[in-house]
């Protein structure tokens, strides 16, 4: 509900705008706008207030675009046609957003397929084929590490 809404004051076209906005911040989210808030009268509180969640990762022309719709003063907001004119605009960035709104869920099932495939692979190697490396063998000797830098030496230099 927009803030002009809660404050008895007339309803005009951009209180569509504001309720765009919202509607677009829930499907780049999957939450109810709001919905942590428990009481109403908080909830109006914050919108008439002009408090407003963050908006998630995605093209700041989408989030400028979210940030403008739902605005405290219905004189910032952008029109319906300006909506449309900025959209039909905005249409052609829609796969590289699409691209970063990868689901969760299909995220979680690529990361379970890879990890699968990578035990196929150690399955598949034969420890008879392992050979300990000729430098493991080597004890680390005072002599050896002559070079290391020591570390009071760092320390003041640093």
């Amino acid at each position: 509900m927009a803030p002009e809404i809660i404050n008895n004051l007339p309803y005009t076209e951009v209180v569509d705008t504001y309720a765009f906005g919202i509607i677009c911040w829930e499907l780049l989210t999957r939450k109810m706008f709001l919905g942590d808030v428990p009481w109403v009268s908080v909830i109006q509180q914050q919108i008439v207030e002009g408090i407003r969640p963050e908006i998630p990762n995605c093209p700041e022309s989408y989030s400028q675009l979210i940030s403008e719709c739902w605005d405290k003063d219905p004189q910032k907001r952008p029109k319906i046609s300006d909506l449309v004119a900025v959209l039909t605009e905005l249409q052609p960035k829609a796969a590289e957003f699409a691209s970063m709104c990868v689901d969760p869920y299909q995220k979680y099932f690529q990361l379970e397929e890879t990890l699968v495939n990578l035990s196929v692979s150690f399955d598949e190697i034969k420890p008879e084929k392992l050979q300990r490396s000729k430098s493991s063998s080597k004890k680390v000797t005072r002599k050896s590490t002559r070079y290391v830098p020591k570390l009071e030496k760092i320390s003041q230099s640093g």
